[in-house]
């Protein structure tokens, strides 16, 4: 994002959007050639890991949250709300990352109306 799509979302002028991008741009510094070629090395390995993982069970079910349907906007209410959020949607955000399929399956409504998740799983 840093190439390109922070200006991109600067010229959309959407408050929610730019508070979002400075959360995410506090989450890490800028990086180096050395620290993306680092990066791209420590992937490979979880790729791998992953690989092996799925040769032996082919599928794997979890769940898309670790925590219940948030409120709207919760996100973007403070700083700390934001990393609650992101961190509950680390699974969102690290299957897309590596590369590796995801799907995303509605099971019913919880009874205060909100998408069912089974279990609540503490992030402390």
């Amino acid at each position: 994002m840093r190439h390109g799509g922070g200006q991109v979302i600067a010229n959309e002028a959407d408050p929610d959007a730019s508070l979002i991008f400075s959360f995410m741009e506090k989450l890490c510094s800028p990086p180096e050639l050395n620290d993306f070629m680092t990066a791209l090395q420590c992937r490979v390995g979880l790729l791998r890991g992953w690989s092996m993982f799925l040769d032996n069970y082919p599928m794997l079910i979890c769940s898309i949250s670790a925590d219940t349907p948030f409120a709207d906007y919760l996100d973007v209410s403070s700083p700390e709300t934001f990393a609650r959020v992101f961190e509950a949607h680390l699974t969102q955000i690290g299957l897309p990352l590596m590369g590796l399929p995801g799907l995303a399956v509605f099971t019913g409504m919880a009874c205060d109306g909100l998408p069912l998740q089974k279990r609540r799983v503490p992030l402390d």
